[in-house]
């Protein structure tokens, strides 16, 4: 599924896995300028066929690391190829803004600056 505008497209591909990765690289035009990254990253999506067919700036995921430590694989792919990858889990809410002039601003956390999941009042 994509979001379109004349000034930005999202791409969510969902739960895709390896062969519905080349089915789709091989019959669609998959640039976007966000990715929400199939299967949260898992080591099976997110082939470098893929990633070179969205060509996105900037890929949204849950989570961005591994249970024992680094970045999980498929991240590694989208970075390498120069894309910007934001985690929820890291930044909470992530947004886009698309503006009829200059196009897709972004991206705006919701956890700037804080660590917690709930804001203190004043």
């Amino acid at each position: 599924m994509s979001i379109e505008t004349t000034r930005g497209r999202l791409l969510i591909p969902g739960d895709l896995d390896a062969e519905a990765e080349r089915g789709l690289v091989a019959a669609s035009d998959l640039a976007a300028d966000v990715v929400v990254v199939p299967r949260q990253g898992s080591d099976a999506a997110s082939s470098p066929a893929f990633v070179r067919a969205v060509d996105a700036r900037w890929a949204v995921v849950s989570r961005r690391r591994m249970r024992h430590g680094g970045d999980k694989h498929a991240l590694d792919r989208w970075q390498q190829h120069g894309t910007r990858v934001l985690a929820t889990a890291e930044q909470g809410a992530i947004g886009f803004l698309i503006d009829p002039r200059t196009g897709l601003a972004g991206p705006s956390a919701g956890r700037t600056g804080s660590r917690t999941l709930w804001r203190s009042s004043p």
